[in-house]
């Protein structure tokens, strides 16, 4: 009897490792076939807007939000670089006839986003910057009073 038993218990344990190897097989299709449909399906959509982030080593603790670009509208690529170079055509020329010294551009399209700028770097001193406010609210309260670029203003140095 004990060739019979130990003939069955051979035969019970290929049996169970036989069981465990399909269940082992199973579980490992099961799990692959689950990771393969998450990447599938839970690929993250584009994202609708990019960050722009100042990338600065003088802020150690900050990492500053300059401008966001809206991924759902189609950039108009083309055209805007066509743009660009009219423009900077535009400023080179006048600065060969003397017309203008130096000159710097920024352009940004309101409604898609798309932007650029001609001689970003050059330093201006802010005194010639202060009288731009200056103009664009004179220029503003002349819409709604016509007569206001009329108006004589008498200035005394009062110091």
């Amino acid at each position: 009897m004990q060739p019979e038993q130990s003939v069955q218990e051979l035969s019970f344990q290929l049996t169970q490792k036989k069981k465990f190897s399909l269940w082992l097989t199973i579980v490992l299709i099961v799990f692959l076939f689950g990771v393969g449909a998450g990447y599938v399906i839970g690929t993250p959509p584009k994202e609708e807007t990019t960050e722009i982030r100042l990338s600065d080593s003088r802020y150690r603790f900050i990492n500053p939000l300059i401008d966001y670009q809206d991924n759902t509208v189609p950039l108009l690529n083309r055209d805007i670089n066509v743009l660009k170079t009219e423009i900077e055509d535009i400023v080179s020329s006048a600065q060969e006839s003397e017309k203008i010294i130096h000159a710097s551009v920024y352009y940004r399209d309101l409604e898609n986003g798309p932007w650029f700028s001609v001689n970003p770097d050059f330093i201006y001193r802010p005194a010639s910057l202060l009288k731009i406010p200056l103009l664009i609210t004179a220029l503003k309260t002349a819409e709604s009073q016509p007569d206001f670029l009329k108006r004589e203003v008498l200035y005394e140095k009062a110091f």
